[in-house]
């Protein structure tokens, strides 16, 4: 039976390495500098957010034999007209349909906050929060450094605490062969949050690791108490298409 959930997804994101989420800006002698928020706080876009966990979800369902479309494939966007949405577009939207959830950015935590202040000035601190690294870019094929490519970088402290949001409407195909309430979309969201480890750029270095967990879970306002029991019925995924064709 599809069904439409209003979800209400509570998430803390915590850094184990430097990372880079860049305002695609310069910022003095910072080629490339960290965004900011208003107060100048760092924080995690959540454009970001989304792609991360947008890739996490099509590699999911990919491995569970379910359809999944590149959406920036023009051809294969254009079937959304005469076909339903896949689970993944259920969730992220397409070329042609706007995603229903919506992904707050990541703000810092009021602890991880109070480490850039003084006891007697806020925010006295805040240059620690980012290091500069100089970087270069390598040829491939001559595997030597290019030349005129040395630029800098800013990276964001590790062990900073993030928490965010994702809200809003999953409609679906309701997992009946689950205890647990709510769509196959929403089972396969929280297994692409389990699923990620690294954010942001320079991921093939090292950078963005992390740990990100879901630390409270409402669906239809009824607050469910161990969300991590939905990783746990993540096989009842590869059912997804019998169901859907018996719709």
């Amino acid at each position: 039976m599809t069904r439409t959930d209003h979800i209400a997804l509570t998430y803390q994101l915590e850094f184990d390495s430097a990372f880079h989420c860049g305002s695609g800006l310069a910022r003095g002698l910072i080629h490339r500098a960290i965004v900011r928020d208003g107060a100048g706080y760092l924080h995690i876009p959540g454009s970001t957010i989304k792609g991360v966990l947008r890739e996490n979800c099509e590699q999911i369902a990919q491995v569970c034999g379910l359809s999944v479309r590149d959406p920036h494939d023009e051809t294969e966007a254009l079937k959304l007209f005469s076909d339903s949405p896949n689970i993944v577009e259920r969730i992220f939207g397409s070329r042609y349909q706007e995603s229903p959830l919506f992904f707050d950015n990541a703000v810092m935590t009021d602890e991880s906050k109070g480490f850039f202040d003084s006891p007697s000035q806020k925010q006295k601190y805040m240059f620690m929060q980012t290091e500069t690294r100089i970087q270069t870019r390598v040829s491939r094929r001559t595997r030597t450094v290019k030349q005129g490519a040395l630029y800098t970088s800013e990276f964001g402290a590790q062990f900073l605490l993030f928490k965010g949001k994702i809200h809003g409407c999953l409609t679906g195909i309701s997992n009946e062969l689950s205890e647990l309430p709510g769509t196959y979309p929403l089972f396969l969201l929280i297994a692409g949050i389990r699923m990620t480890d690294r954010i942001g750029a320079n991921r093939s270095t090292g950078m963005g690791r992390c740990s990100f967990s879901v630390q409270e879970l409402q669906v239809n306002g009824t607050q469910e108490n161990e969300p991590l029991k939905y990783c746990e019925d993540l096989e009842s995924l590869v059912y997804y298409e019998i169901a859907r064709e018996d719709q």
